[in-house]
């Protein structure tokens, strides 16, 4: 008898939740005054990447911020939360973005 090959296991399956994940996307610098048409753009090329974790968006986050953004969310990048990372600073920023539009 001969022996039957399988293709790869990512050939193999129709799942997309079988393909792997690629980390080396490149986002702009986070843009203070947009930050929703920021996201729009970063989210898009998230999916472009494969970067479906909120730990690697959350790093990616992180890796686009300028200083003085960064100040404004310190606490939370001191004590993140264990799940859902990137989508609670991503609401915080939003929140706390617009809300010193609106006093300044």
């Amino acid at each position: 008898m001969t022996e039957q090959t399988k293709p790869p296991p990512s050939l193999s399956t129709s799942s997309s939740s079988s393909v792997p994940e690629i980390t080396s996307i490149r986002l702009p610098s986070f843009w203070a005054n947009s930050p929703n048409s920021w996201f729009i753009q970063a989210e898009a090329l998230f999916e472009n990447g494969l970067i479906r974790s909120e730990r690697s968006k959350y790093s990616h986050l992180l890796a686009s911020m300028p200083p003085e953004v960064l100040e404004k969310v310190i606490d939370i990048i001191q004590t993140p939360p264990d799940e859902n990372r990137y989508t609670y600073l991503k609401t915080v920023l939003l929140e706390r973005l617009s809300a010193s539009e609106e006093s300044g």
